[in-house]
């Protein structure tokens, strides 16, 4: 009946106890008559009779102890390996000794070396004076309401660097209801506060940026309708109100968005909805105060785990301002161009080359020019000849230093008329001072030339 590997134990323990004349005690298994494998423990003493020794005792299956001892020391096994895993320390505090038992991980989470006592002494040592009085305060409380103990504070370490730790834990009562003792854990969490630190500082950084951009935010659940929208205060005084309102949802904002706009707005909607692209527009709005503004937004879609999209985040600015300088520009460009295109002089634009770039139509009329595109980067200075040549060459010279050059030359037209012009080439200036490019103006003196001097060309 006794499992072959515990037959040598069982035997060498019975010899020992006859041997010696001692009580017997034995753990071990034994295989029952229907094959079943249980765990006895066999105990007696030794008696001196008359008759000789006699041997009194008793055997237990403990058989039900030894797997819940199994099940316990797995659990245990678990325990450990999961507090090594998650850097978890384990620590025990006697209330009315006030001892502390701390595990090396809760020795390592302060920065005390593992061959270091760590009393509580240390422990408050540890703890950063600007912390030190609520922490043991929230001590107190815990263990006098009973309640859970879970605080973060700041550690100083020996190096005098400041860490952070995480203790939770709970208080334990005898029969009487006096607190014993506390059990609990401990965690680093320095690298997790760094992190937040440097998350709200660049969360501070984003605002900053957006607040001196005057762009607002705003974040659409898609994942119910109506779709509701969290937004930034800028969002909402771009719309015309000084403060955030109660709700906001795509609903509501589309009755901001002058009539004219809303089709192509919700069209674009619909179409970030079904494809996931950027919702990308600028529209008219019509403000709380019935002023009217153009804004421009941009979102994007986030999905969640399960790869749908769930929300659409961006931005929203408001570019009157933009438009109107636009529209302005527009105006002013427009009007340039019909100045010069109105004008009876040959005005030219020349690259710093001396390349022909543009030519105003009353300077192609002048020339005979049917088609410009056949003069595009030609080179002015071929249109001169002799002296002539040298003198544009000499106007080209002292524009690109920052001058004006001027001469009268002999050009004629296209199809071979003579003319005589009397020339100015000045600089057109960057932003930094520097030419970029040239401008010549050319103007017909023909018929005063011809009546002055009495010259007579032919091409």
């Amino acid at each position: 009946m006794i499992h072959p590997e515990d037959l040598a134990s069982f035997q060498a323990s019975v010899a020992y106890a006859i041997k010696h004349f001692l009580p017997w005690d034995w753990v071990g298994r034994v295989i029952t008559p229907s094959g079943q494998l249980k765990w006895i423990q066999g105990r007696s003493s030794a008696e001196l009779t008359s008759d000789g020794s006699a041997w009194d005792g008793w055997l237990v299956d403990i058989t039900e102890r030894k797997r819940v001892e199994a099940a316990l020391g797995e659990s245990e096994q678990q325990l450990r390996l999961a507090l090594q895993t998650s850097k978890l320390g384990s620590w025990q505090l006697d209330l009315k000794t006030n001892v502390l038992s701390v595990s090396n991980q809760c020795k390592v989470n302060f920065g005390v070396p593992l061959s270091a006592e760590f009393s509580h002494q240390v422990l408050m040592e540890r703890i950063h004076p600007d912390d030190r009085a609520w922490v043991q305060a929230a001590i107190q409380d815990s263990i006098v309401n009973r309640t859970d103990y879970d605080v973060e504070y700041r550690t100083v370490w020996d190096d005098a660097s400041i860490h952070w730790a995480l203790i939770r834990g709970c208080s334990l009562y005898d029969k009487t209801g006096n607190p014993e003792r506390m059990i609990g854990m401990s965690m680093d969490i320095t690298a997790r506060k760094q992190a937040q630190a440097a998350l709200r500082e660049s969360e501070a950084r984003l605002r900053f940026v957006l607040d001196s951009s005057q762009i607002g935010e705003w974040d659409l659940d898609l994942t119910r309708q109506p779709y509701t929208a969290r937004r930034s205060l800028r969002h909402d005084q771009i719309f015309g109100y000084e403060s955030l309102l109660p709700e906001w949802n795509y609903e509501i904002f589309l009755t901001y968005v002058h009539p004219d706009d809303r089709a192509s707005v919700a069209q674009k909607f619909q179409h970030t909805l079904s494809t996931w692209a950027d919702w990308d527009f600028e529209c008219r709005i019509i403000r709380s105060d019935g002023e009217l503004r153009w804004i421009w937004a941009k979102g994007s879609v986030y999905r969640d785990a399960h790869n749908l999209p769930s929300r659409l985040i961006g931005v929203v600015v408001d570019f009157t301002e933009r438009k109107q300088a636009d529209a302005l520009l527009r105006e002013s460009e427009e009007l340039n161009r019909k100045i010069l295109e109105s004008s009876y002089e040959c005005i030219k634009v020349l690259d710093l080359d001396g390349k022909i770039l543009y030519i105003n139509s009353g300077g192609q009329r002048l020339l005979k020019i049917c088609d410009f595109s056949c003069y595009v980067n030609s080179d002015w200075i071929e249109f001169w000849q002799g002296e002539d040549r040298q003198a544009a060459q000499a106007a080209i010279a002292a524009a690109l230093s920052g001058g004006v050059g001027r001469f009268q030359g002999y050009c004629p037209t296209a199809d071979g008329i003579p003319k005589w012009w009397e020339v100015m080439v000045s600089p057109i200036l960057d932003s930094t001072g520097q030419p970029e490019r040239l401008l010549g103006i050319s103007r017909d003196i023909s018929d005063s030339f011809a009546a002055a001097f009495g010259r007579s060309h032919s091409i």
